[in-house]
């Protein structure tokens, strides 16, 4: 479900709801509406244009269109969601500028092109770092196709493909030297096809109406299908967005034991946009050291 091209002022105007865009309580870039969660006499409710999240200076409610168009219409998730297809705006490629056709133009270089570039052999030292990790290698490799850095700004990292909907989307690189000031690389966003921290990691593995939200590739790979990752310890709108794109009932975030605070306020925001959210902690710490005897069980716990 693609949110940025939703019409929203052909929304607003089949649903004969008031809105302005422009004058007092409006900025820039924003649409203003009354909002349905408060006694709102004004327009205190603010949509994004771009992004179509909202938010209102009045009661401080916030978060997706959908949740808005619930609100609104007073209907169901799935009611809400389908009025995103519905309202799909389409844009006609004779209509866009020649600076649109310039941002359309092929990189020289794509993703693919350095994603071929690395050894899709793990050397002694790679297979090393893994099996220090108690990580089955082969595993991992044939899984997740990983591959290795072997020179250049990603020496020494272990290359983590991005896929989404089948597609290779971007990368992360992991430092296996324990030496470099960042764990992370990622590739860089003017050659993604989709930007990292866009991206939620192994999403595609994840069948279950039911998802188990991570911090760190490595959690992923202990966890397996059913585990997705942020990439990092932050995340955007955009990753919170893919999430409800793919249609997911329940978010189990599961955060290190000292990132509680950080999981309840993604809790606070996911909870605008998936219908249910918890936070569960593991009593190894580290998602990514929980005994392999002991995921399975948790999995099926989790994941029914």
């Amino acid at each position: 479900m693609e949110i940025s091209n939703f019409d929203l002022i052909k929304y607003l105007d089949d649903q004969r709801i008031s809105y302005w865009d422009r004058g007092e309580n409006v900025s820039r870039e924003w649409i203003g509406i009354k909002c349905p969660f408060c006694e709102d006499k004004f327009n205190h409710c603010g949509i994004h244009r771009e992004s179509k999240f909202f938010s209102c200076w009045n009661c401080g409610e916030k978060g997706s269109i959908v949740r808005l168009i619930r609100e609104l219409e007073s209907c169901s998730w799935d009611k809400a969601k389908s009025r995103i297809n519905e309202y799909r705006e389409y844009i006609n490629p004779e209509d866009l500028t020649s600076n649109d056709k310039v941002l359309q133009r092929p990189q020289t270089e794509t993703i693919d092109d350095i994603f071929k570039s690395f050894s899709d052999g793990l050397p002694q030292r790679f297979i090393n770092y893994l099996q220090g990790r108690k990580f089955e290698w082969r595993q991992i490799l044939g899984k997740y196709k990983i591959r290795a850095a072997l020179s250049g700004i990603y020496k020494q990292r272990i290359i983590c493909p991005i896929y989404q909907h089948g597609q290779l989307v971007s990368f992360v690189g992991r430092d296996i030297t324990g030496e470099s000031s960042s764990r992370y690389r990622n590739s860089p966003n003017e050659i993604s096809k989709i930007p990292v921290k866009s991206c939620i990691y192994n999403i595609d593995n994840a069948s279950h109406k039911t998802v188990i939200l991570q911090e760190g590739v490595t959690d992923v790979w202990r966890w397996g299908d059913g585990a997705v990752a942020l990439c990092g310890e932050k995340w955007t709108h955009q990753q919170l967005l893919t999430l409800m794109e793919y249609d997911f009932n329940k978010v189990i975030i599961m955060f290190d034991p000292d990132a509680i605070a950080r999981a309840e306020k993604l809790a606070d925001e996911l909870s605008s946009l998936i219908s249910y959210v918890d936070i569960v902690v593991t009593h190894d710490g580290d998602p990514a050291e929980v005994p392999q005897s002991e995921i399975h069980k948790l999995k099926e716990e989790l994941l029914r």
